[in-house]
């Protein structure tokens, strides 16, 4: 009995120290253990280049006006966004100018080329009018009697170049949501290469892992990490962490082992001692052997896109509940990217981010005088995302019955922040499926009625652990319970309630198909005040700066650049009591001479045609050295290469072989007798096969590269041109050999060589050539290559 009574007097005491809490001793909590606390998730991390580098401004290479853009409101700017799109993509990258005027658009932009900046010359001047809803001029996203266009895709499109978005036969842009056999993982990160097995236990917060091989890893590589989902939800029980996660089996049959066998979350590699891998930010889950944690070389992403100073006009007319695809901007599969200044006019959906990680999205708004049903969606794991003085100004009826949901968060998204928010309509929206370690802070809002959190019973619980909302404040409601959905416990786990004004700790019915009914460890603090620490997400980035000394090689930012000055820049961080004794540039490992600077420092390099690898070195008064993640840059003019008719090699016999030349882009070549195969040999950094299979078709080969085999690849039938069947990557300088070996049947359109080796001596422009095995002709460099095969016995 005594022990009864001791245990119960612990237990209350335990209770009453958890509500007795303040912000300040939550803060002094984190302070302590700030990479695995309790209640608030490190999300320091958040937004372009993990917050640690300033959005930079990017050089302009292309106006719009020179490729035939116009602002006069009724031209179609259609192709003259797409031209100079590719005029500054050959140009090494750069940014787009757009002077003042309204640009009509009839079908969409699409930014699928890296380090491309649309910017305009003013928010107020700079109009991009939208002629036509998403859904009219991109098929595929409606289908089998759901409307996707209700939580993705943009007409201003952020995606990775042939990857599920191509074109139909009448070259109308299509969407091919089967990419990956369900309607679901379309737009997910895809895994492509295994690299290596993680062989190291941790903890969540950890920034160090060993692995079995590290000959295919190095610094400043992206890698897809992933966590199987087994039967047993272990994985998704410890995103829940509370014990009333355990017995619970309303996981959703959207997160079992078989609709969802892995979890995604993709990182940079810093740097490599031996086994062991440094990561960029950290973990944010645990690695225990039963979850056999892999890494893999990810599948194509965009990277340095930017969209800047302009408003995106669209006129959604509430037609239907999620209005055919009047949405702005849209990311997916996007890394290190930005919005900003920018706001977006009636649309069903403004800004969305899918599978993407450390994207900033700063002085953004939404204005509409009707229906809007996303502001702002994040889903389908994206993670470290910054959103940062937003506002949501919407003013039509509140009598629609249809979802107004906010700011969104779902699919196991985690370590994003919104701060600095101001909503007049809209709530704090979780989709499910377990989103978690998220921030809201220094955010006001009306909560009204005719606002709630959306998503399916399929996709599971509410959240996961740690979505912590502080200094929020509940202004005018119209609703009877202001804090349901935003000041609510029962929603929550493991998460903190501090400084909520406006509104009373909701306190309403139980839904018990949304998360474990029970308490779930969530502390409320400063009810009905203002914390002394105002802005979390600014607290904690300055706590890191504290703790942690870092650089950050922030450019060059393309993978390519012209002969003569470079400019190297790297952004530092020196710990407090430490302090910067030097920064040192490294090309090709040798020293090019030290920067001096506060928190920025850089140098100028008299760059000559070759392939280099850059390091930024920090060097610090306690001598600790720190090496940033290194760079790869081609010095040498970018080029596709285009040939009308160089020769290739088909070895081995085939049966019904064809041509076909109905598709735009080149001749496909088809051969369905397995074995056959096709050789070329090129000089450059990097190749992209691209194919053409009708929709009826599809087919499997196999790559070597030199030699090596880099796996067999599936081309399903696309229906169309322009589809990325594979990538070398970056290469090492000098001459390559690709073959490609028919598994089933061997379809292919051009191949495309993206960034020209130089063989110059000088600072000239490089020259390129592409050598054929079966004649040793060469070739001279154009605009665009298009093989056109001669097929021989």
């Amino acid at each position: 009995m005594k022990n009864n009574i001791f245990l119960l007097t612990i237990l209350l005491l335990f209770i009453i120290s958890i509500n007795a809490q303040t912000s300040n001793s939550i803060w002094s909590s984190y302070v302590e253990n700030s990479n695995n606390d309790t209640y608030i998730p490190n999300n320091s991390y958040a937004g372009y280049h993990r917050g640690e580098v300033p959005i930079p401004n990017v050089p302009v290479v292309v106006n719009i006006k020179d490729h035939g853009g116009k602002g006069d409101g009724s031209t179609d700017n259609t192709k003259a966004f797409e031209n100079a799109i590719e005029a500054a993509y050959l140009a090494g990258g750069g940014a787009i100018y757009i002077p003042n005027g309204t640009y009509k658009v009839n079908g969409m932009i699409w930014l699928n080329r890296d380090n491309i900046v649309l910017r305009g010359q003013s928010r107020s001047g700079t109009k991009i009018k939208f002629g036509n809803a998403g859904s009219k001029v991109v098929s595929g996203l409606t289908q089998e009697g759901t409307n996707m266009w209700g939580w993705t895709g943009g007409l201003i499109w952020a995606h990775p170049r042939g990857q599920v978005m191509f074109h139909d036969n009448n070259g109308k842009p299509k969407v091919n949501v089967r990419a990956n056999n369900t309607t679901r993982d379309w737009e997910y990160w895809r895994q492509k290469e295994l690299l290596s097995n993680v062989t190291s236990s941790n903890k969540r917060g950890d920034n160090k892992i060993r692995v079995s091989n590290t000959s295919k890893l190095k610094p400043g590589q992206l890698v897809l990490i992933t966590w199987e989902n087994n039967q047993d939800q272990g994985l998704l029980k410890e995103i829940g962490q509370h014990s009333s996660f355990q017995n619970w089996g309303k996981f959703g049959e959207w997160l079992s082992s078989s609709t969802y066998p892995r979890w995604q979350w993709v990182t940079e590699i810093q740097e490599i001692k031996g086994n062991e891998v440094i990561i960029g930010d950290r973990l944010r889950v645990s690695i225990k052997p039963e979850y056999k944690v892999k890494i893999w070389n990810p599948d194509a992403y965009v990277q340095e896109i930017g969209i800047e100073n302009m408003t995106v006009q669209l006129n959604s007319r509430y037609e239907a509940a999620y209005d055919g695809g009047w949405n702005g901007v849209a990311f997916n599969r996007a890394w290190n990217c930005w919005v900003k200044n920018v706001e977006v006019q009636n649309c069903s959906n403004a800004f969305l981010v899918s599978a993407s990680k450390e994207v900033s999205l700063i002085d953004t708004k939404v204005k509409s005088s009707r229906y809007v049903h996303h502001p702002y969606t994040n889903r389908c794991m994206s993670s470290n995302v910054l959103y940062e003085n937003f506002e949501i100004d919407v003013r039509d009826s509140e009598s629609n019955s249809h979802g107004f949901h906010g700011i969104n968060t779902e699919y196991l998204t985690s370590g994003n922040v919104w701060s600095k928010g101001k909503m007049n309509r809209g709530t704090f929206d979780s989709h499910r499926a377990m989103p978690f370690d998220i921030i809201r802070t220094e955010i006001t809002l009306r909560n009204e009625k005719k606002t709630f959190p959306g998503g399916s019973k399929k996709a599971g619980p509410f959240s996961g652990r740690r979505m912590t909302h502080w200094n929020v404040n509940i202004q005018g409601s119209n609703r009877p319970d202001p804090g349901k959905h935003i000041y609510d416990k029962h929603l929550h786990t493991f998460s903190a309630l501090v400084g909520m004004k406006g509104a009373a700790l909701f306190n309403g019915g139980r839904d018990c198909n949304l998360m474990p009914c029970a308490e779930k460890n969530v502390v409320v603090a400063d009810h009905n005040k203002t914390p002394s620490i105002k802005n979390l997400y600014n607290a904690i980035v300055e706590e890191r700066k504290k703790d942690e000394s870092y650089i950050n090689l922030a450019s060059p930012l393309s993978d390519v650049a012209s002969p003569g000055n470079v400019k190297i820049r790297a952004y530092v961080n020196a710990a407090t009591g430490v302090s910067v004794n030097s920064v040192n540039f490294l090309v090709n490992g040798s020293s090019i001479g030290s920067a001096s600077g506060s928190s920025s420092y850089s140098k100028d390099w008299n760059a000559r045609p070759g392939h280099y690898e850059i390091i930024a070195e920090l060097s610090l008064s306690n001598g600790q050295k720190i090496r940033s993640a290194s760079h790869q840059i081609s010095i040498g003019d970018k080029r596709k290469i285009q040939e009308k008719n160089p020769s290739l090699v088909y070895t081995g016999s085939w049966s019904n072989y064809e041509n076909n030349s109905s598709f735009d882009g080149g001749i496909a070549r088809k051969t369905t007798n397995n074995g056959a195969a096709v050789s070329y040999t090129f000089k450059g950094t990097k190749i992209d096969l691209y194919s053409s299979a009708k929709t009826e078709h599809k087919g499997k080969f196999e790559v070597f590269l030199d030699g090596n085999s880099k796996g067999v690849y599936t081309i399903r039938g696309r229906g169309g041109f322009r589809h990325k069947a594979w990538s070398s990557g970056f290469l090492r300088p000098g001459t390559h050999t690709i073959k490609i070996v028919n598994k089933e049947h061997l379809i292919f359109d051009f191949f495309e060589v993206i960034h020209a080796e130089s063989t110059d001596s000088g600072n000239q422009s490089p020259s390129v050539t592409l050598t054929s095995p079966s004649s040793g002709s060469t070739y001279e460099s154009g605009a665009d290559i298009v093989i056109k095969a001669n097929a021989s016995d």
